[in-house]
């Protein structure tokens, strides 16, 4: 995508939608991010989320640190826990219960190694996770 940016006599939709759809993304979510790479380009990364990817050490970590945490808060979050599942909503506000010493990114990821969302016919997990 960056070379895609600097090269001014290339389509830059054409090229991010063709990006978007070899990364897995629909046609209409594709087109979707292709149009807005074309309309913002540079400030385009601005738009991006903050992701990273966590090794399998570092999840394991974080969800240690979680599960040690609702056990320590077990009393208070139990009004939470009542439902077999939250949704990402009420999995966050049950974050700020734990002493409010985690990120939205964080919990935002513990959400989706927590997922227990159903999968579409393509395996595409459903959004916003159920946890």
């Amino acid at each position: 995508l960056a070379m895609c940016l600097r090269q001014a006599e290339r389509r830059v939709s054409v090229e991010g939608t063709k990006v978007a759809m070899q990364l897995g993304l629909n046609e209409g979510d594709a087109t979707a991010l292709g149009q807005h790479l074309e309309r913002y380009q540079e400030r385009f990364c601005y738009s991006l989320p903050a992701w990273r990817i966590r090794s399998h050490k570092s999840k394991a970590t974080l969800l240690g640190r979680f599960v040690h945490q609702v056990a320590r808060y077990r009393e208070a979050l139990l009004p939470f826990l009542q439902d077999d599942t939250l949704g990402l909503e009420e999995f966050l506000e049950l974050g700020e219960k734990l002493g409010g010493q985690w990120s939205e990114d964080d919990l935002s990821e513990i959400a989706l190694l927590l997922d227990v969302s159903p999968q579409d016919t393509e395996g595409h997990m459903a959004l916003p996770p159920i946890i």
